[in-house]
């Protein structure tokens, strides 16, 4: 048997307020309707649940054995829609790792000062598994470089990004203006743990030449390696997308590697139709990057 949600608002209603007349006007309904609906109640559960009297109503004992099992099951649906309106209030978005901690950093506090009815949820991958939460409906946007495939997307150019090696001040580098491949390919390099379409196809390009990238630990975000880079441990190797402007301290150098081939474009990618609500996403994001260019 199948008690509606409304049904046991009424009743959790009434035994609160243990008056039928005051129990309806606060749930805006005449006190004959709240009745019947607690007559209907009273004969699904076939249980007395208030004994009726002059001073109002008491609640049989059956009743008070109904209450905390009432009130958890209002708890639940309470939870369940909850979460259906907080998916709504959600923005999902899928970044490729290089650039998600970057805006982690100076986009979102920024997105989120300006929206604190929405929920933004950054979630750093590599390019392919990017297009493929999108595709399946599991995230609203994707940022990803332009070696994806956009199939049916819509796409919108966010920033050009030049693979650069980042130096501790101790380094014997620091100074340069760029870098060769023979110089970068002579030092212990830190790289990023996840796979990135353009991180091997840059890579490839450096080996075709002849190269071999020396890699002392790959982690998993740039952070992580520009933090090993502060100790010496190594020179980072990254993509400059104009997000770096916080390592102008002095303790570290960004250092562009000679070659243009080995920079990238990224993209935005999105389903045709977006929900109102989700697309001030995007025209911050936009409004943010072209300040920034």
């Amino acid at each position: 048997m199948m008690i509606s949600e409304s049904k046991i608002r009424y009743l959790l209603k009434v035994f609160e307020r243990r008056n039928i007349s005051q129990a309806a006007e606060e749930l805006y309904m005449s006190r004959q309707a709240l009745s019947r609906v607690i007559t209907s109640v009273e004969n699904d559960l076939n249980l007395k649940l208030f004994y009726r009297g002059k001073q109002g109503l008491t609640p049989t004992n059956d009743m008070l054995e109904l209450v905390p099992h009432i009130s958890r099951i209002l708890e639940e649906y309470d939870y369940f829609s909850s979460l259906g309106q907080e998916r709504i209030r959600e923005i999902n978005v899928c970044v490729w790792d290089g650039i998600g901690d970057f805006l982690a950093r100076d986009f979102v506090p920024l997105f989120s000062s300006a929206h604190q009815d929405l929920i933004l949820n950054l979630e750093g991958t590599s390019d392919i598994i990017c297009r493929s939460l999108l595709e399946m409906g599991e995230c609203d946007y994707a940022i990803v470089t332009d070696e994806t495939d956009f199939g049916a997307f819509e796409s919108d150019y966010l920033c050009s990004g030049r693979l650069c090696a980042i130096v501790n001040a101790d380094h014997p580098f620091y100074r340069k203006k760029h870098l060769t491949l023979d110089e970068l390919c002579s030092q212990r390099i830190i790289g990023y743990s996840r796979k990135n379409l353009f991180y091997q196809k840059a890579a490839q390009l450096i080996v075709k030449q002849g190269y071999m990238l020396n890699f002392s630990c790959k982690v998993s975000s740039p952070n992580a390696a520009i933090h090993l880079t502060r100790q010496n441990l190594g020179i980072t190797l990254i993509w400059d997308c104009g997000f770096l402007s916080d390592l102008s301290d002095g303790s570290l150098a960004v250092i562009p590697i000679a070659k243009h081939e080995y920079n990238c474009k990224f993209y935005l990618l999105h389903a045709t139709e977006i929900r109102e609500e989700k697309r001030a996403f995007r025209t911050e994001l936009l409004n943010w990057i072209g300040k920034k260019s």
